[in-house]
């Protein structure tokens, strides 16, 4: 009779429940990057509004409104970023525990295994014992 493992089905699931927040986290972590991203660009559109001078009070105006606009814009950009690095946490940590579940069965399923394997070598065993017991008294008598 072969090895069979009685929650292997649990054990397929928590697999498959591994590789979707696997591809979660992946996910995760290109919303961080495109967040990144975003907040660079924002920081480059800021440093290039400072270097940038005015001939004019209304040009002058004009260039204090877009800093502003740009400040709360990088704000924006760096909150969106905390949040996704917060999710990509999440995501990682849910991971983990994924993981840390699919070993739990795995090493289960391989001390089923071992004990599984030494029963039927003890089995065996057992078997040729008794063949070689039944054999000696079988010669014997023919003696």
């Amino acid at each position: 009779m072969p090895f069979r493992f009685r929650l292997e089905r649990v054990l397929r699931f928590r697999e498959e429940k591994e590789r979707g927040t696997r591809l979660e986290v992946s996910l995760r972590e290109e919303d961080r990057r495109r967040a990144l991203e975003e907040l660079g660009a924002a920081d480059a559109l800021l440093r290039q509004s400072w270097e940038t001078g005015w001939s004019d009070a209304a040009e002058a105006c004009h260039l204090i409104q877009y800093r502003d606009f740009l400040l709360r814009l990088r704000t924006e950009r760096a909150a969106a970023l905390e949040a996704a690095e917060e999710r990509l946490d999440a995501a990682r940590e849910r991971l983990l525990t994924a993981r840390r579940e699919r070993l739990v069965l795995e090493r289960l399923r391989e001390r089923h295994r071992a004990a599984y394997l030494a029963e039927e070598a003890a089995r065996e065993v057992k078997v040729l014992d008794e063949l070689g017991t039944y054999t000696y008294f079988q010669n014997r008598e023919r003696r």
